[in-house]
């Protein structure tokens, strides 16, 4: 078995990622928004939230922009139903991505931080819409001359100012359909 070979078994069994993916992923400190991410909270409890956010984000690594802004949408609001994240603005660490990853409470603010937070992990910048404000936040991607909307409490994904996919729940679960962009 070759070194590379061991190294990634190993990778799998203890991390749960492969070594190809998480070598992808940007290391904690090296994330653009840390100063808005680690707000709130201690470097143990930011780094729980992160070691949870890589592992859900190390399939995404190798996908182009645009498929990236649509896993990490769809994936974290899959985690936010599946753990179920309470709503909160009073709760600790509601807005901050300790709340949402381990004590699975969260406002608007803490959920676009945890977007934040995976898009960083994927080597992708941003800017948090409405930022420290009592007003619906989002993240807003720079893609080519455009602006993408990753939002998991409206949860919706896509060019701004455009048609977006918005999260609809049936019987059988929730869908993604394309329908017209709602403004804010």
């Amino acid at each position: 078995m070759t070194k590379k070979l061991l190294v990634s078994v190993i990778g799998l069994l203890v991390f749960g990622i492969s070594a190809c993916a998480s070598a992808k992923l940007t290391a904690p400190e090296k994330l653009p928004n840390s100063a808005s991410l680690k707000r709130g909270m201690t470097e143990n409890e930011f780094m729980q939230a992160y070691k949870i956010a890589a592992k859900l984000m190390s399939p995404y690594a190798g996908l182009s922009l645009e498929k990236k802004l649509e896993s990490v949408t769809k994936g974290l609001y899959q985690y936010m139903r599946a753990s179920k994240v309470g709503y909160s603005d009073t709760a600790p660490h509601y807005n901050d991505v300790y709340g949402f990853f381990v004590n699975h409470v969260s406002s608007c603010a803490g959920a676009t931080r945890a977007v934040g937070l995976c898009l960083n992990i994927l080597g992708i910048p941003y800017t948090h819409v409405n930022e420290n404000e009592w007003s619906h936040q989002w993240c807003r991607v720079k893609v080519g001359r455009n602006t993408w909307a990753c939002d998991i409490y409206m949860p919706r994904y896509g060019q701004e100012g455009k048609d977006q996919y918005w999260a609809v729940t049936t019987s059988s679960g929730v869908e993604w359909k394309l329908a017209k962009s709602r403004i804010f």
